[in-house]
């Protein structure tokens, strides 16, 4: 599957580390996932679910407690700027 422009523009505000391989397995495993009532598309929450799973086994994060930013761990060390940012649908 071909990322569209959208997608690239959302990973890039959300995770810029991440990269189009990562993105397209995302897309293309919670497109392909099937709800219970047989509807082929699953709903918002399932892929918003799916991909935090997805995310949290591929990177590291830690929260720092006294100012609650999201760090994650890059080339040894962790930066700043684990946020996720709110998307408007």
């Amino acid at each position: 599957m071909a990322l569209t422009e959208d997608d690239r523009l959302w990973r890039d505000q959300n995770f810029p580390n991440m990269s189009d391989k990562e993105l397209e397995k995302i897309i293309d495993t919670f497109s392909n996932t099937k709800t219970k009532d047989t509807n082929p598309k699953p709903t918002g929450t399932q892929v918003i679910e799916g991909a935090s799973e997805f995310i949290m086994k591929q990177h590291t994060f830690i929260t720092i407690e006294e100012t609650g930013e999201i760090w994650y761990y890059d080339n040894g060390v962790y930066v700043p700027g684990g946020e996720i940012h709110n998307l408007e649908i």
